[in-house]
């Protein structure tokens, strides 16, 4: 999973695909903004005030400063430059709340992000909602002439969003490894089966092949150019891939190849809007294939 900071960058105009007139479009990013801002809070929301608070590493953060840094990037890349009179929510925020933006200023250090027990969550859960109707009004009212741009910001926003509530559920469920009381994010999860769809493997051929993003659909700017590499053979799954299967894969491994670092496999590699993530496997590489769920 990338923790990588992406500059809001866009390409082939992706917030104005399919074309769609102005009034479309402003109804069609209300929308998404308004789901992307509920899931991250519905995902919260099975969290207690401790839980939100708490870094188990450095590599992690608190599910409270995911909520906040999300906000944060809406604030400064989308209504400081092109919100109308917008006012800072709290001009402590942007400190405590960036990432790796370096141009944006500086930052908390992030293996001390657990140390900031306030603000509160109370004060996070305004900042939202503060920066939340902002952002509305400025999708609604935003002229001709700003709104492509404006919808871009917003449309990468939004991914950035998506990617920290993936960060916030395995943050948080590290944190709930150390806990000698084994709590459950969600008590009634169960396992999904796979009743339909193909399984097995691609056995994609060594050689060279192009990868990276080569079409009109949203992309962030670490995925592009599209070019040549050399490609070593690898199998990827048409399926989820679960727990059990990526042990499985270890296990068959020899006991030096056990000891590598998962560093000396590429954390990231992009096709067609894929996100491969791949453990070893004996023989080849077993890459985990996700599909980006588009917005447009």
């Amino acid at each position: 999973m990338v923790r990588s900071a992406t500059s809001p960058a866009t390409h082939s105009e992706p917030a104005l695909r399919p074309k769609r007139s102005l009034d479309e479009a402003r109804e069609h990013w209300l929308k998404a903004f308004r789901q992307v801002r509920a899931e991250t809070e519905s995902r919260a929301s099975r969290l207690s005030p401790e839980d939100q608070i708490v870094q188990s590493m450095a590599d992690a953060s608190p599910a409270k400063w995911h909520r906040a840094h999300v906000t944060w990037f809406f604030e400064q890349f989308l209504l400081v430059p092109y919100g109308p009179n917008y006012k800072i929510f709290d001009e402590r925020f942007p400190f405590l709340f960036n990432s790796y933006y370096v141009a944006a200023g500086p930052r908390h250090a992030r293996p001390q992000r657990g140390l900031i027990t306030r603000p509160n969550g109370e004060d996070v859960a305004g900042y939202r909602a503060h920066v939340d109707a902002a952002v509305e009004r400025l999708i609604a009212q935003v002229p001709e002439k700003d709104a492509e741009r404006v919808f871009s910001i917003v449309e990468i926003g939004l991914h950035h969003e998506q990617q920290h509530q993936e960060l916030l559920i395995t943050d948080i469920l590290h944190a709930f490894a150390q806990n000698p009381t084994d709590p459950a994010y969600d008590p009634d999860w169960r396992e999904p089966r796979a009743t339909q769809g193909p399984r097995g493997y691609v056995e994609v051929p060594p050689g060279i092949h192009e990868i990276g993003h080569d079409s009109d659909g949203f992309c962030f700017d670490n995925e592009t150019p599209s070019h040549d590499e050399l490609i070593p053979h690898v199998r990827i799954a048409r399926h989820l891939v679960t727990n059990a299967e990526w042990l499985e894969s270890r296990t068959a491994l020899p006991a030096a190849e056990l000891g590598r670092s998962h560093t000396a496999y590429p954390a990231l590699a992009t096709n067609a809007g894929f996100q491969q993530e791949p453990p070893p496997s004996h023989g080849c590489q077993t890459c985990v294939v996700r599909r980006r769920k588009p917005m447009s």
